[in-house]
């Protein structure tokens, strides 16, 4: 609970930041669900306890951020083939590649190489995902190759 003392001169009083979850973890549904809200509770600190409280409205902003798929490469291959990634919890192979806001994995003992002219992206790369013992590699075919994480 935040306490405030209400100034006459303050349309607004804002509480908590962009990065703030107040102790929550929030799906799309729970903002979306009827009970979703606030709650006011008005305390006197006045020596005859007659105060009037008055709310005009309330303004909730929520911040979130869309994300993407988690792409593993579990065959060696080229970065832009859906065969060399499995997408998602079961690692089903050929549903596409990762792009600029999807989390990219390399297995132990897969190459993946970029091939020339592509321009890979992901949000995060992580090599050895797997952690075998065997390493991960990722080439580029040429100069003209390139990747940007995040």
């Amino acid at each position: 609970m935040q306490d405030l003392k209400l100034e006459i001169t303050n349309p607004y009083e804002s509480f908590g930041e962009i990065a703030d979850a107040w102790g929550l973890t929030l799906k799309g549904s729970d903002i979306n669900a009827a009970n979703f809200g606030i709650a006011i509770q008005a305390a006197s600190g006045g020596s005859n306890g007659n105060y009037d409280f008055f709310v005009d409205h309330v303004r909730i902003t929520v911040y979130h951020s869309v994300g993407g798929n988690s792409f593993t490469a579990t065959s060696t291959g080229d970065w832009n083939l859906g065969a060399t990634w499995g997408n998602g919890g079961d690692n089903v192979e050929g549903s596409g590649f990762p792009g600029s806001i999807d989390d990219a994995g390399i297995n132990g003992g897969v190459t993946v190489t970029i091939p020339a002219g592509f321009a890979a992206s992901c949000n995060v790369l992580t090599m050895n995902e797997d952690q075998s013992a065997s390493n991960s590699t990722l080439n580029f075919a040429v100069s003209s190759s390139s990747l940007t994480i995040g």
